[in-house]
C-alpha cells in the first residue's frame, strides 16, 4: 500500500493579515509550511508528500521547500 500526504496550502491568508499568507510566515527560524512538510517527512510510513499551493505562490513555495531534500516530496500542484 502506498500512503500519500496532501498538504492544502493554497489559501491567500488574507484574514490573518501580514505580508505573506500564513503558511509562509515564519515560526522561529522556519516557515510554517516548511515545518509542516518536515513533520510529514519524519514519518517512515508516508511514501509521498504533495502540497497544493496557490498558482501565484511558486516563489514562496520554493523558499519553503528549499531546505528539504527528500525524494518523497513531490512538486506542488495548483
Amino acid at each position: 500500500m502506498t500512503i500519500a500526504a496532501l498538504i492544502v496550502a493554497a489559501g491567500t491568508g488574507t484574514r490573518m493579515g501580514g505580508p505573506v499568507p500564513k503558511q509562509y510566515q515564519m515560526l522561529g527560524a522556519e516557515m510554517i509550511l516548511t515545518r509542516t512538510i518536515r513533520a510529514l517527512l519524519a514519518s517512515e510510513r508516508i511514501d509521498h508528500v504533495i502540497t497544493a499551493i496557490h498558482p501565484e505562490a511558486g516563489d514562496l513555495y520554493s523558499k519553503a521547500a528549499a531546505p528539504l531534500s527528500d525524494p518523497r516530496l513531490l512538486p506542488p500542484v495548483h
